[in-house]
């Protein structure tokens, strides 16, 4: 006789997801005492050009079922990044802010970058943090959400609106909302959770892209908060900043994540490095002198016998290739591109021959066993990656203990002409962005490499005419791929105004000139 045990089937957290799924993801949480649909016409207008998730908090709405006692961080960000994409760019609401931080400190690899709105960095006001809610005015707020659950919501809800231009119109249409978010036991305890937030020390250890967004007349978190802050930005409105400027706070969070290394397609990018492919030896001179550059800082001494790895990285049409082969002769040389037209070319053009392999791979999911690579080199294709740190995690991962990695890149100023004259013609983003070398540089050190040489160079280039530079730009593959980007084809007007903008810059040798900032580093793994 078999017995039957029943179980109680297991409830998925409710997740809502807008947009088509292959766009760059953004995450939305919303903040304290509030639902998901309180910012379901934000994620509405991003869903256009990103596939954005949004839930209710654990024990929330929706996810009443979906308990957390909300007594420790940690345990609350493995709880929300066990539902949530591999990567995304974070946008939280109110407490939902501080969340996304803790989620960016807890597991910084899948955080691409964070913005928070009305969100302070500590909530409850302390003697070196005035700009923050008064210590007794918090304790009477939480004692009376102990007695009289319902009338302080009420009260709560006045305060998110109080300062509004709108006030009275937010509180009509909220009239008849009075079912409360959550039980009052989970209510108390993530309200806790808020009064214990001090994330200032977190908040300058993150390396990620970072956007803090207040509101003038907010009665919550004051707007004098941002002047802690270098990249902050005040706008007009109440604490509930979606209401009053629903659409220039949508386009402030466009701005900001258009102007991020993640929202470039790979996809798009390897597309356009496989079509230039052909064409690019003959116009890549910059690319090579660099590489050339890069190559001379080789250590051509090392002794590498037939069960070390050699990697080119960002390979390209195999320029170097050949070299690195014939350097370490005994060693295994492997190229590897993204781009598939690239790695044919190298195959057939580079020298190397059967003795190389050649692996179309990305450089932020390395296809190497830990501690199997002794040289890498890569010269100006890592900047083409979407996160640092996670590109370094993997460079750290694979070496070998006392393996070396060599790299080229570029960084923040190059190309900053065009840029400068296309934003002088519209506010699309036509130029792709490159980080600071200060960046470059604390994402290395996050990741436990150490630099033995890093040397930055300023090169600039002459041309006739603005075309000479745009047709290089284009015959080596290097289009537009961020976000933002113009949809179609640049209009004549557009590219008329374009080069009358540039003709700012000619010379006094009638030439136009244009800027590359370059860094070379080696990096030693000492683990």
């Amino acid at each position: 006789m078999h017995e039957t045990v029943k179980t109680a089937a297991i409830i998925e957290p409710v997740i809502d997801v807008f947009g088509a799924e292959h766009r760059p993801k953004l995450v939305l949480i919303p903040g304290w005492a509030s639902l998901k649909q309180s910012l379901q016409g934000l994620a509405e207008q991003l869903s256009q050009h990103y596939c954005v998730y949004l839930f209710d908090l654990p024990g929330y709405g929706s996810n009443r079922h979906w308990h957390n006692d909300y007594q420790d961080q940690q345990q609350l960000a493995e709880q929300l990044l066990a539902q949530l994409p591999d990567q995304a760019v974070y946008i939280g609401w109110s407490l939902g802010g501080n969340i996304a931080l803790s989620l960016a400190e807890h597991s910084p690899e899948r955080v691409l970058a964070v913005a928070t709105v009305a969100t302070n960095l500590r909530f409850v006001a302390s003697d070196d943090y005035p700009a923050a809610m008064a210590a007794d005015t918090y304790q009477q707020f939480s004692q009376s959400l102990q007695a009289n659950p319902a009338s302080t919501l009420t009260l709560f809800q006045s305060l998110q609106l109080k300062g509004s231009p709108n006030e009275r119109q937010w509180r009509r249409a909220d009239r008849g909302h009075t079912q409360p978010p959550a039980d009052q036991q989970t209510l108390q305890n993530s309200l806790a959770m808020l009064g214990r937030v001090d994330q200032r020390h977190c908040y300058q250890q993150l390396l990620m892209p970072k956007l803090s967004i207040f509101a003038d007349a907010d009665n919550l978190v004051p707007a004098a908060a941002a002047e802690r802050l270098t990249d902050s930005v005040v706008l007009p409105g109440c604490h509930q900043l979606f209401r009053d400027s629903d659409e220039v706070l949508c386009q402030q969070l466009e701005r900001f994540i258009q102007s991020l290394a993640c929202c470039r397609s790979k996809q798009l990018m390897a597309q356009s490095f496989s079509r230039a492919a052909d064409s690019y030896d003959a116009s890549a001179q910059l690319q090579r002198d660099i590489a050339d550059h890069l190559f001379s800082a080789i250590d051509g001494g090392l002794s590498l016998g037939a069960e070390a790895v050699v990697v080119d990285l960002g390979c390209g049409t195999g320029y170097i290739s050949q070299r690195l082969s014939t350097t370490y002769p005994q060693a295994r040389f492997i190229g590897v591109d993204i781009a598939e037209g690239m790695l044919d070319y190298a195959r057939q053009h580079s020298g190397v021959g059967e003795a190389g392999q050649w692996l179309a791979a990305d450089a932020e999911a390395l296809p190497f066993a830990d501690n199997s690579v002794d040289v890498m080199y890569s010269s100006l294709a890592i900047q083409w990656c979407q996160h640092l740190p996670r590109l370094f995690s993997e460079i750290r991962r694979v070496l070998k203990p006392g393996g070396r990695c060599y790299f080229s890149t570029l960084l923040d100023g190059t190309l900053t002409e065009l840029k400068q004259a296309w934003a002088a013609v519209d506010d699309y983003v036509h130029v792709n962005q490159f980080d600071s070398n200060q960046h470059w540089l604390d994402c290395v050190e996050q990741a436990e490499l150490s630099a033995t040489h890093w040397q930055q160079q300023t090169i600039t280039l002459q041309y006739q005419q603005l075309k000479q530079l745009t047709g290089e730009l284009k015959a080596i593959g290097a289009h537009n791929v961020n976000s933002g980007r113009p949809d179609g084809l640049t209009g004549r007007q557009r590219v008329k105004a374009l080069r009358a903008r540039y003709e700012c810059f000619r010379n006094q040798q009638g030439l136009l000139p244009a800027t590359y900032r370059v860094l070379y580093a080696e990096l030693l793994n000492r683990h």
